[in-house]
């Protein structure tokens, strides 16, 4: 499938793969951020709480105890990190110092927190603050123990130096806050230093209180989620892009069958169409127009083999006359006047060829696109007066007097084509008048338009073929025998073409014109011609 980037389907599918996978990542990111953002404030407010707790527990201290802890300077300094993050000087007294390092406060239990504060102070507890302790201190660890991973707390002095601890961490190394709240108060916003979330409050008498926990399953609960959303999510792009594929497939398939009953359609046969039934509107409104333009089709090629068929025909009359006309004459020696009437038909017949074979040309030059009218402006008065003027003689044998009501009127058009649409209109006139009968042909103006008539007492059309007269080759037989024989013209003429309202109905045509018959049998006949002055 080399074209397949030329594919409707393939590229309904591309477009819904990329939509569904920016709507699926989105609301993944989206939701993991959320899951994340709860289980981070689950953890701050827990932070939060337990460094609440030890706050309140300090600030219930005797004064002199708090003072005493804040002026402490023997107790451990934490380890500073550098200004690229490396690690600082080891805390405790500078080298060479007599001075003995702080006792390690990595044992556990309440008794080492009061022995810390004890040595902090220099002073020994009384027993009301060692039992206001022993009451407070196991409400912190019991904060700190609930979770599946032990939480610490550290208790710095205005020196950053530790002064209590508990389950400090391995390597642990001192962050200072990032920011101060607006009443100078440290930032509560937990901060992830390797595993650990760490929260800094500042507590009373300039001391800091900083709690921490090992986030570590959280992170790995988190990654699991991730890991789960991203299965969900990729399930469920597979099952939107099938869905989508299917969806596509059913969006083209009404194109597959018009695609199908489009093959099938020759020149031979034109009579299938478009399937409309359970079509969407727009590819429907597409049947349609192809519907159409099958129609028109069809029915072109039914005139053209209709044209072919009725010019054989009409062909095939004048040529058995010769023939026939010929070979009577040859069978056996005539007289001089039998001799001259088989030639009279002869040349009658071809006289009929002729003007059938003209009329053809003139039909297929009129219809071809390449077509052009030679537009000048002229005397429409004068077209019309020479026309009549050469029609006089046959007039005049065909018994038929013509009357003319011309006014002065101007047009632009082709003269000679104007010249052979009136000719065919009032040659029809005299060719089915009755004797005596008369033509009159008028001719008037108004602000845009020319209007032409031409009557005729003549036999009439019937009812039933008024509608096709305008058809190519379309003979009226039945109008013309309902009244018994026309005039002597159509038998010494020939009964014409069938061509010549078509013709003049095409050349009005070309002109933006419009043309209409109106006929009572046995009354007579008038054909109207309204031309505009200039061409649209």
């Amino acid at each position: 499938m080399d074209n397949w980037h030329r594919s409707l389907r393939w590229r309904l599918q591309f477009w819904h793969a990329l939509i569904l996978l920016l709507v699926v990542g989105a609301l993944s990111g989206l939701l993991l951020r959320e899951i994340a953002r709860a289980r981070w404030d689950d953890v701050d407010g827990e932070l939060l709480t337990t460094a609440r707790i030890v706050e309140g527990a300090l600030r219930d201290l005797p004064p002199p105890i708090l003072d005493s802890m804040g002026q402490d300077v023997g107790r451990r300094r934490p380890p500073r990190r550098g200004p690229r993050g490396e690690p600082g000087p080891p805390p405790g007294p500078p080298p060479g110092s007599s001075e003995s390092p702080a006792r390690s406060t990595d044992e556990p239990g309440i008794l080492r927190q009061l022995t810390d504060i004890e040595q902090a102070t220099g002073n020994t507890l009384d027993p009301a603050t060692a039992r206001w302790l022993t009451d407070r201190m196991p409400t912190v660890l019991e904060q700190l123990g609930r979770r599946e991973s032990p939480g610490y707390f550290i208790l710095l002095n205005e020196q950053s130096e530790i002064v209590s601890s508990l389950n400090i961490p391995v390597n642990w190394q001192y962050h200072p806050p990032f920011r101060r709240d607006a009443e100078d108060r440290l930032d509560t916003h937990g901060i992830n230093i390797d595993h650990f979330r760490e929260l800094t409050v500042l507590g009373p008498h300039h001391t800091t209180i900083i709690v921490g926990l090992d986030v570590g399953h959280e992170h790995a609960r988190l990654m699991q989620t991730s890991l789960t959303l991203g299965l969900a999510s990729l399930g469920v792009l597979l099952i939107g892009l099938g869905g989508g594929w299917w969806l596509s497939g059913r969006a083209i398939r009404p194109i597959e069958r018009m695609s199908d009953t489009a093959r099938t359609i020759t020149a031979a046969d034109l009579s299938k169409r478009m399937p409309l039934s359970n079509v969407d509107l727009e590819l429907a409104e597409l049947g349609t127009v192809l519907n159409g333009m099958l129609d028109r089709l069809e029915s072109s090629f039914h005139q053209q083999r209709q044209f072919v068929a009725d010019a054989s025909h009409e062909l095939r009359t004048p040529l058995s006359v010769i023939l026939t006309s010929a070979q009577f004459a040859l069978l056996r020696d005539r007289s001089p006047a039998e001799y001259r009437e088989q030639f009279e038909k002869c040349e009658r017949a071809g006289g009929r060829m002729r003007a059938l074979v003209e009329s053809l040309l003139s039909m297929a030059r009129l219809e071809a696109n390449q077509f052009a009218l030679s537009l000048v402006e002229l005397d429409f008065t004068k077209v019309v007066s020479e026309v009549v003027e050469s029609l006089d003689p046959f007039a005049k044998q065909c018994n038929v007097q013509i009357s003319t009501k011309l006014e002065p009127c101007s047009i632009v058009g082709d003269q000679l084509q104007l010249a052979q649409m009136i000719s065919n209109l009032v040659t029809n006139a005299i060719k089915y008048n009755r004797p005596s009968g008369s033509v009159t042909i008028v001719l008037t103006e108004s602000a845009d338009h020319v209007n032409l008539e031409v009557q005729d007492t003549g036999i009439g059309i019937a009812d039933q073929d008024l509608p096709h007269v305008f058809d190519r080759f379309y003979q009226a037989d039945q109008a013309r025998s309902q009244f018994g024989h026309s005039n002597h013209a159509e038998h010494r003429f020939g009964s014409g073409s069938g061509l010549g309202l078509a013709i003049a109905q095409r050349i009005t045509q070309l002109h933006g014109g419009e043309i209409s018959i109106d006929s009572t049998p046995g009354v007579g006949t008038t054909v109207h011609v309204k031309l505009p002055k200039v061409r649209p």
